[in-house]
């Protein structure tokens, strides 16, 4: 009697942890689906706030990055939205409706088309590259040991040896290519209307070129409450940092 009382007491321990299980997935993903509901009846405020809740409590994720930048702009936010496309393209850099968003909002903001070299470059990550790197780096070093400890080992796997040497030498490029190119990008948005970038870090230095909402520009220096960005064709200036948001 007693052992059947166990078993019963551990079978319902299980049931109340698959109901637990099959219930936290639509808790979770009920503030998104508010956040699509809102958006298809055009409540754009709420739907923002929808998926920005849900980012919040759920962590990140490309669907609630592309739908809240989609949100933003149809708000008429079109710096915030750029921004999250830019954020959700780091998980999705193939994604075609991510890529086709941006590409739109540049092209209403009068920005030159990118490339087919550019953004063949811009969606190398390096977190695809380096973790290769380093596995078949490692894996190349084992092989190389082996082969000079022992003769008949070097001779039957000579050439997967050579040929795993030149993939490991490949994705280091690659991932050398991809670190440098995150990080010589545009790094920002503005995120704010008629913004005015600035000669000097002060409210009382004259503007020496507006940025519109939207723009991308790349934080050189930051000093106060102040960062001093280049645009993409050169200019120089200092900006709020408020008016700006950093791509991490």
């Amino acid at each position: 009697m007693k052992k059947l009382l166990l078993n019963f007491a551990r079978s319902l321990l299980m049931l109340s942890w698959v109901i637990l299980i099959g219930l936290f997935p639509a808790w979770a993903e009920s503030v998104f689906d508010k956040g699509v509901a809102e958006y298809s009846a055009g409540h754009f405020p709420e739907a923002i706030s929808a998926f920005e809740q849900s980012i919040t409590q759920h962590g990140d994720s490309v669907g609630s990055r592309y739908n809240l930048g989609n949100a933003l702009y149809r708000n008429g936010e079109v710096g915030r939205a750029i921004a999250e496309w830019r954020l959700a393209e780091r998980g999705a850099p193939w994604q075609f409706d991510i890529r086709s968003n941006l590409e739109f909002a540049r092209t209403q903001l009068g920005v030159s088309p990118v490339s087919f070299w550019d953004k063949s470059l811009a969606r190398m990550r390096p977190e695809f590259w380096g973790p290769w790197a380093l596995g078949i780096a490692w894996t190349w070093f084992v092989f190389f040991l082996l082969s000079q400890r022992h003769l008949e080992f070097g001779v039957r796997y000579g050439a997967i040896t050579r040929a795993l040497k030149g993939v490991a030498v490949i994705f280091l490029i690659g991932y050398c290519i991809s670190f440098s190119v995150r990080y010589s990008r545009l790094n920002a948005v503005v995120v704010k209307p008629n913004v005015g970038a600035r000669f000097g870090p002060v409210e009382e230095a004259a503007i020496a070129f507006p940025l519109a909402d939207g723009t991308e520009v790349r934080v050189y220096e930051e000093r106060g409450g102040w960062s001093r960005v280049v645009d993409s064709v050169g200019h120089s200036g200092w900006v709020q940092k408020d008016d700006v948001f950093r791509i991490p």
